[in-house]
């Protein structure tokens, strides 16, 4: 039986698997989902276009790859919650002055008889 390298595609033409075939299969029988020229070495997601393979990821997504993020620091992560926690006191200061100004008001709509 002779065989032959073939490499998988899915629906979308993306790069699956190889696998080996029967070299003697008619044209008209050979599988939609397979291919006989080799993916480009170099590709991250090789993608098969109906003539070559391209690359199948963003150069955002390959960027990514590439340059991963790094994990934040302990003193970082630390440094974002003080940060986060004095917003919260700016804005419940905030909420009191307000507050404090409409307990004012009343006071002094009570006092002129105003309600």
């Amino acid at each position: 039986m002779n065989q032959i390298q073939a490499y998988r595609i899915d629906k979308d033409g993306y790069f699956i698997e190889p696998i080996l075939i029967d070299g003697h299969l008619p044209s008209d029988q050979f599988p939609k989902d397979l291919v006989l020229i080799k993916p480009t070495d170099g590709l991250f997601k090789a993608k098969w276009n109906s003539e070559q393979w391209e690359e199948g990821l963003s150069q955002q997504e390959i960027d990514e790859i590439k340059n991963p993020p790094r994990p934040r620091s302990e003193p970082e992560i630390i440094g974002q919650q003080i940060v986060e926690k004095e917003l919260q006191i700016l804005q419940l200061q905030n909420e009191n002055k307000v507050l404090s100004q409409s307990i004012a008001d009343f006071e002094r709509r009570l006092t002129q008889g105003g309600l």
